[in-house]
């Protein structure tokens, strides 16, 4: 964690000191690195990244307060066996393609600003199986969080145009995966099955 004098003496509103401000640049980018495997951490790391030019004493705070929870809390990204999939044909189970999508809206002092995130898995099992529950397999294959592409007023608008973008880029995880299984597909055919199924 970061040690500066500046973290008890400042308020937290006061703008960091050069060599503070050079700590909480290096240890973000450390943290960002992290990202690889992380990814319950990025939309903090996301957060964070908007003040690398500016930082404030409570921005190194809540860095520090980040890098504490992830190492009391360690985990790892890993890929099981999904099982033989005749038995889960059996079940009726199918390979299939979950994408999870969220945003915040968030009207700051001077900038409005609106992140999305989006999560895609290929998960095997019934397609009415609830996304939300610890006992479901499934293998990360993308990831998303960053700003709206777009100009957000309110939430609804933030969820909205994050739905959107995650239904397109579910599209084209989608078709790849369908090549990968079946071969390749020539243009008209890819095009037929985003038009009719």
């Amino acid at each position: 964690p970061i040690s500066h004098p500046q973290l008890s003496t400042g308020k937290p509103e006061d703008l960091c000191e050069q060599p503070l401000q050079e700590l909480y640049m290096s240890l973000l980018g450390a943290i960002a690195y992290l990202a690889h495997t992380r990814v319950d951490i990025l939309v903090f790391v996301s957060a964070l990244q908007r003040h690398t030019s500016k930082p404030t004493v409570l921005h190194v705070k809540k860095l520090n307060k980040l890098l504490a929870w992830t190492q009391k809390n360690p985990k790892k990204l890993a890929y099981k066996k999904i099982g033989n999939s005749s038995t889960y044909a059996e079940k009726g189970y199918i390979t299939h393609l979950k994408a999870i999508s969220d945003a915040a809206y968030k009207k700051e002092t001077e900038d409005g600003y609106s992140l999305r995130g989006a999560v895609f898995v290929r998960s095997v099992g019934p397609l009415t199986d609830n996304s939300t529950t610890q006992t479901g397999l499934g293998h990360l294959i993308d990831y998303i969080c960053r700003s709206q592409r777009h100009v957000t007023r309110s939430t609804f608008a933030a969820e909205l145009l994050s739905a959107g973008d995650t239904a397109d880029q579910a599209i084209l995880i989608a078709q790849m995966l369908q090549e990968l299984a079946n071969g390749p597909e020539e243009a008209t055919i890819a095009r037929d099955k985003r038009t009719r199924g």
